[in-house]
């Protein structure tokens, strides 16, 4: 695994780290094998392709230096350019992510929903400065 990636997944909360290693390895891996060197992972957290039955949490939500990720196990993978994001939201289990597209909605572990939400905040306002 990278060592971004580790990093990672060792700030994630336990409950997280435990789904990823277990349902979620399958979309960690391809994240692993495949997203570019030069794009450093920041944060990860496990979610689930179905909001109102978010067990398996299968699938990973993924902060980059310039996108979130959504990389779920089929694979499939759903890119958004920080600076596109028009608004996060994280309430009890699901986590919504309003862009220029429309609103995709995933299920996720309440106890780290808000804390993503407030990482990636802060994250899309620095993408701003830094790309415009």
């Amino acid at each position: 695994m990278r060592h971004d990636i580790d990093v990672a997944m060792a700030a994630a909360p336990e409950s997280d780290r435990r789904s990823l290693w277990t349902s979620g390895q399958q979309s960690l891996t391809f994240l692993d094998e495949h997203l570019p060197a030069t794009e450093p992972v920041l944060a990860v957290r496990a979610v689930a392709v179905r909001v109102m039955e978010s067990l398996p949490l299968n699938s990973c939500l993924v902060l980059t230096s310039r996108r979130l990720l959504f990389v779920a196990p089929r694979p499939q993978v759903i890119s958004w350019p920080l600076t596109d994001i028009l608004r996060v939201t994280a309430f009890q289990d699901q986590i919504h992510i309003e862009g220029p597209q429309g609103t995709t909605m995933l299920g996720i572990d309440p106890t780290s929903g808000k804390e993503f939400e407030d990482v990636l905040a802060e994250a899309r306002s620095a993408a701003v400065l830094v790309y415009g």
